[in-house]
């Protein structure tokens, strides 16, 4: 008798090459507290120069937004016209190589008012970057230079980074970074990226095995 391959098996055959895998949730990536207060030396790139924070990423992601708040003078919110970002490697604790940069014109949101000061939001839309999961560093410098915003600390100063803020300088040159006593108030947004090979093989062996059973049925009935 002529032999017939089951449907079922015919997918499982198809299916690492038909199979789309591919979901990704938004999310927030990473945040290291909320707005607390100001202090200190904290103006947001008062000296034109970039600020540094650490950050943690728990999966492979593509990365929509970076997100911080912080305090102003002035009412509406402040002239900030562009944000430079930059993402560098984490090396043993300091900034290491730059790896992603750009400049990107941000949105701002008045979120509450404290005497004299009010708060906003200022999120800078990023093109998809993506990185691995590991330790980064976020360098941000605004433009122009901000002398009455003052970048948020976060609630007593804790935030989920491990080494706090570094300063830079006007180029945002890794080698330039030095250590500062405060957290800087910021969270990073995108998505998670699964891993699709995975998920694929796996559908596909499940999918193998059950077509192989039905093809042994198959074979049981019709004698060869």
């Amino acid at each position: 008798m002529k032999a017939r391959l089951s449907p079922i098996f015919l997918l499982a055959a198809c299916a690492p090459f038909g199979f789309d895998a591919s979901t990704a949730d938004a999310a927030v990536l990473f945040s290291n507290g909320t707005a607390s207060e100001f202090g200190g030396f904290n103006r947001f790139s008062y000296e034109d120069v970039f600020v540094a924070q650490d950050f943690v990423l728990t999966s492979s992601t593509s990365l929509s937004a970076v997100v911080f708040n912080a305090f102003s003078l002035t009412e509406p919110a402040p002239n900030i016209a562009s944000v430079q970002v930059k993402i560098y490697a984490d090396n043993a604790g300091a900034v290491g190589a730059e790896l992603y940069g750009g400049v990107f014109a941000p949105t701002s949101i008045f979120t509450e008012q404290r005497a004299s000061f009010s708060h906003y939001d200022f999120t800078a839309a990023l093109p998809g970057w993506t990185l691995a999961a590991g330790n980064y560093w976020l360098g941000l410098q605004a433009d122009p230079a901000q002398v009455d915003v003052m970048w948020s600390i976060p609630a007593a100063n804790i935030g989920q980074g491990v080494y706090g803020s570094w300063y830079g300088n006007n180029a945002g040159d890794p080698s330039a970074y030095t250590p500062f006593a405060y957290e800087h108030v910021f969270r990073v947004e995108g998505d998670y990226q699964p891993s699709v090979p995975d998920l694929v093989s796996t559908f596909s062996l499940m999918l193998l095995a059950l077509g192989g059973g039905v093809l042994a049925r198959q074979r049981s009935h019709s004698g060869w």
